[in-house]
């Protein structure tokens, strides 16, 4: 069946309410879109759009919306920032402020480009049983982004974060089973000064730009979406929980995505996701262990892997799933420096789907990757080869020495048997001399003996 965005559009639902196992708790969309009316037939409900959830009170005929259902897919999650309490404006009271540990943002999935953001802020008081009904999942890819969920008798909206409207609710998340839904094409609005969500069931693509990267992120929550911008990695990453036997390596890419429909070619720049990286990958996520890093794909296979995605690509076609947002640039000629609209519209992508299966055989293999290569064994090989090299400093410094100290001791002893030869020849000399001294005496008497013989 087809899911148009447009307020008229109403898919059938059957409500699963039997169930043996959380992941069974999904709602069922039946039968084919109707266009003329609003109600389901079978579950006697109907679906609500976001333009209609932002009508006032008084406007809204609360008997009618009693039986109201969301339809909503999940765009991405961001982790609080320093400041935890974030000034948002209330349709009563005006501003006030709001504590929050991340905001997931989504889209009203039957509402028209343009008007299909919204956000919902959460912290352990705040929309805090979002999760639920599918708590088993929540860890293992249940709500990551491009999840669709419905909520029952969604409340009209009273806050906004900026021009994005803010959604609450006392409900839980039910899952909705995409097997027999095709969601229409939703455009990217380019004039729509809100963020804006658009929808392409089938692209090609182009690989402009290949990396391979550490995130901190293990969890399935996240998806590792948007960790890597402007060549700036992420210190932590939105997930609840996070996996001790996943991985943290993920492909960092710069897209080229060619809408099949006609729609102008757009690029997208430093895309990250698991479920893309694992989408190349041979055995999936079991096929990156735990212990491979990005030093170790990019010393070893990095070309090996960037040809194996960009074949696949090159090969396939894809759905994919984004937002658009016309940023803000400082008006150069303006005295006080004012902000305006950029002219360059920025897309980010949150759900990327193959139509059809890459086959195995043309997937990179990680697992024969060898783990002596992970930083821990290179910093135990590293230590070992600095021990070993000090060990032979220290040797050689040591045998220095004890040549300096035998060379020291061999010089004093030469020196100490110089002097002495000097001296014995001192004392030679000295002998000598004296000996001669007195043999010139005794002959100095003989001469005067003969001189005065009279005196004897």
């Amino acid at each position: 069946m087809s899911v148009a965005p447009s307020e008229s559009s109403a898919p059938q639902v059957e409500v699963v309410d039997e169930f043996l196992e959380p992941t069974d708790l999904v709602y069922k969309p039946t039968g084919s879109t109707s266009t003329n009316k609003r109600y389901s037939n079978e579950a006697d409900q109907f679906f609500v759009t976001l333009s209609e959830l932002e009508k006032e009170k008084e406007d809204t005929d609360e008997k009618d919306m009693l039986d109201t259902v969301g339809l909503f897919q999940i765009l991405y999650y961001k982790p609080k920032s320093r400041d935890t309490v974030k000034t948002i404006y209330n349709k009563k009271k005006g501003e006030v402020e709001a504590s929050y540990e991340r905001i997931m943002f989504l889209r009203c999935v039957l509402s028209p480009p343009g008007s299909n953001v919204f956000a919902i802020m959460m912290s352990n008081h705040r929309n805090c049983k979002l999760f639920d009904l599918h708590l088993t999942v929540r860890d293992h890819q249940g709500f990551c982004p491009g999840t669709v969920v419905t909520v029952e008798n969604p409340q009209v909206l009273e806050n906004s974060m900026g021009n994005v409207p803010l959604f609450d609710t006392p409900s839980s998340f039910r899952i909705v089973d995409t097997s027999n839904l095709e969601f229409l094409p939703v455009k990217v609005s380019d004039t729509s000064a809100r963020m804006s969500c658009f929808h392409f069931p089938k692209v090609k693509m182009q690989l402009l730009n290949f990396a391979v990267v550490d995130v901190p992120c293990k969890g399935s929550l996240c998806d590792g979406l948007d960790l890597y911008k402007d060549g700036n990695l992420a210190r932590s990453c939105p997930c609840i929980t996070g996996n001790t036997k996943g991985s943290r390596v993920i492909m960092v890419v710069k897209l080229k995505v060619i809408p099949q429909d006609g729609s102008p070619p757009f690029i997208v720049i430093d895309f990250s996701s698991h479920r893309f990286t694992r989408m190349f990958v041979k055995n999936g996520a079991k096929g990156i262990p735990s212990s491979i890093t990005s030093t170790t794909i990019n010393s070893s296979i990095f070309r090996e892997y960037r040809r194996a995605v960009r074949e696949a690509i090159n090969a396939h076609q894809f759905s994919v799933t984004g937002w658009s947002r016309r940023g803000t640039i400082t008006d150069q000629g303006s005295f006080a420096k004012e902000s305006v609209k950029n002219s360059t519209l920025n897309h980010h992508l949150v759900s990327v789907e193959c139509i059809g299966t890459i086959p195995e055989e043309n997937k990179v293999d990680l697992s024969n990757l060898s783990k002596d290569d992970t930083p821990r064994k290179k910093r135990k090989q590293r230590s070992g080869e600095a021990q070993d090299k000090r060990k032979q400093g220290k040797d050689a410094a040591s045998e220095a020495a004890q040549q300096g100290k035998d060379a020291a001791s061999e010089t004093a002893q030469q020196g100490e048997d110089e002097a002495l030869e000097a001296a014995q020849q001192g004392e030679d000399a000295a002998a000598k001399g004296g000996n001669h001294v007195a043999s010139e005496e005794d002959k100095e008497g003989e001469v005067e003996e003969v001189k005065h013989p009279e005196s004897v």
